[in-house]
C-alpha cells in the first residue's frame, strides 16, 4: 500500500489518510482555536487538507524521508492554521 501511494496512486494516498484520519481529527479538535467553535469543522479542515495532500504528492515524492503520517500530519496543521487566519480575520 505505502509503496504504490508513494508512486502517486491515489486510491493508495486515499487508504494511507484514511488510517490516520482519526489521529488527524482529533489533533484538530484539539488544536482549534475557541474562538472557531462553531464555525470551522474538524471534517471540513480534513477535506481541504486532503485537496491539499493529493496536490502536493509530487513534493512528498522528491523526498520521502518523512512517513506519510508525518506528512500528513504537517499538511493538516498548515490547513488549520490557514483556516483559523481566514475565519479570525473575517
Amino acid at each position: 500500500m505505502c509503496g504504490s501511494g508513494l508512486r502517486g496512486d491515489r486510491d493508495a494516498l486515499a487508504e494511507m489518510f484514511s488510517k490516520y484520519r482519526a489521529r488527524l481529527w482529533r489533533m484538530v479538535k484539539f488544536r482549534l482555536d475557541p474562538r472557531l467553535q462553531g464555525r470551522v469543522d474538524a471534517d471540513d479542515v480534513l477535506q481541504d487538507a486532503w485537496i491539499k495532500a493529493v496536490d502536493r504528492i509530487g513534493y512528498f515524492l522528491r523526498d520521502a524521508s518523512h512517513s506519510p503520517f508525518i506528512w500528513f500530519r504537517m499538511i493538516v496543521a498548515q490547513t488549520l492554521r490557514r483556516k483559523t487566519k481566514i475565519t479570525i480575520t473575517t
